[in-house]
């Protein structure tokens, strides 16, 4: 007898990937944030300069789902008042540097039928990306919107602000900035600040039963019959550990869903839930390391030496830090980074949620200072170095 396997645990499976964007049924308790993006960018309807938005929060709190939902939104309304408008998105985690940045946009704007140009993969100077950049706008369009998401990840803030404020005589730019930092303007100077926030939201982290929500609301995703009790109760709880992250919560329901696919299961247990959270977070680590190297890697592994050595211990001040990072620095043969770029370096690393920094006011007895936490297990920091 020929046996059969269950059937696909899976309805719709692109409900839970990552670059999805659901309907306005689908998206939680943002209402207030959804209509003030409209309005900074509402001008975009009848082809005037939008705002130029900072959008800042946690992972895992909307921003990115909601930012597109807004622009898409309406670019096409202004398509249908015969505004030639267009919404250029940027991932700052894969494209980083200033080259890559504008040859990115002026590729995804570019008409070859209307301009005459191409946009090469290499081989231009900045400069002659900037003016075919140029070109494609005055040619093509009446205003475009620049969706600069992961803004933490670029070369420099100046990547992005430079673009956010080209003037052109035809067309309007405007321009949205998504950090998962919510303090990232402390980081910025004041031109860049003027440059990219003319507005500035900052989303606040969901609570449990808005977790819970946003996956009832894409359980769809399963066949009716293939989703067991507790699944989603489970994924709530271990994605709320911490700061509550929906994007966590949302890719560990679906790696749920692939492990009960593979192992030809006819339901997505509660017990592959655990194991589903920890790829999901073995996978978001990998990410984050695969944007750091050198200095970095090390620093890293020096203050991951310090948390296993010394495990009463949460806490570490940035001196401490740096003095461990030099011991490994010189272990290995190199010279250490100065202080102050190490300290660059700790507060870039908090922003990838990697590490937690606190500054600490301890008046005249212990004077001002920084504190360092590792956020991951020294084992996991540890292998995601050794593999880079």
């Amino acid at each position: 007898m020929t046996g059969h396997s269950p059937p696909d645990v899976f309805a719709d499976r692109r409900l839970l990937e990552v670059d999805y964007l659901p309907g306005r049924d689908r998206i939680v308790d943002r209402v207030e944030l959804i209509a003030r993006l409209d309005d900074a960018v509402n001008p975009i309807i009848f082809g005037r300069r939008p705002e130029r938005v900072l959008v800042s929060g946690h992972t895992g709190t909307g921003k990115t789902l909601c930012t597109r939902y807004v622009a898409n939104r309406v670019a096409r309304y202004a398509a249908e008042q015969g505004v030639s408008a267009a919404v250029a998105h940027v991932d700052c985690l894969s494209v980083s540097t200033k080259t890559g940045v504008v040859r990115t946009v002026a590729a995804d704007l570019n008409d070859p039928d209307t301009t005459g140009l191409s946009i090469p993969s290499r081989g231009l100077s900045l400069s002659a990306y900037d003016d075919r950049l140029r070109t494609v706008l005055e040619e093509c369009y009446d205003v475009v919107l620049f969706l600069f998401d992961r803004i933490d990840y670029a070369e420099s803030f100046d990547v992005v602000a430079r673009i956010a404020e080209l003037e052109t005589d035809t067309c309007e730019v405007g321009s949205i900035s998504i950090s998962g930092d919510p303090t990232i303007t402390d980081r910025m100077s004041n031109a860049v600040e003027t440059a990219l926030a003319e507005r500035t939201f900052v989303f606040p982290p969901y609570d449990d039963t808005e977790l819970r929500t946003i996956l009832e609301r894409r359980q769809d995703a399963f066949r009716s019959d293939s989703l067991e009790d507790g699944v989603i109760q489970h994924v709530v709880e271990l994605a709320s550990e911490g700061i509550p992250d929906a994007r966590t919560a949302i890719e560990t329901l679906l790696v749920a869903g692939d492990i009960a696919r593979a192992e030809d299961a006819d339901a997505v247990r509660t017990a592959f839930v655990p194991r589903a959270h920890k790829q999901v977070k073995s996978n978001r680590l990998r990410e984050k390391f695969d944007q750091i190297s050198g200095d970095t890697d090390r620093l890293l592994y020096a203050l991951s030496t310090l948390t296993r050595e010394e495990p009463d211990t949460d806490w570490f001040r940035t001196a401490r830090v740096y003095e461990a990072y030099t011991t490994l620095c010189r272990e290995q043969g190199d010279e250490p980074l100065t202080a102050r770029r190490i300290r660059d370096l700790l507060a870039h690393v908090a922003t990838l949620g990697i590490t937690k920094r606190v500054d600490n006011w301890g008046g005249r007895a212990e004077g001002n200072y920084t504190t360092h936490q590792l956020l991951v297990e020294p084992d996991a920091v540890e292998r995601a170095v050794d593999s880079q």
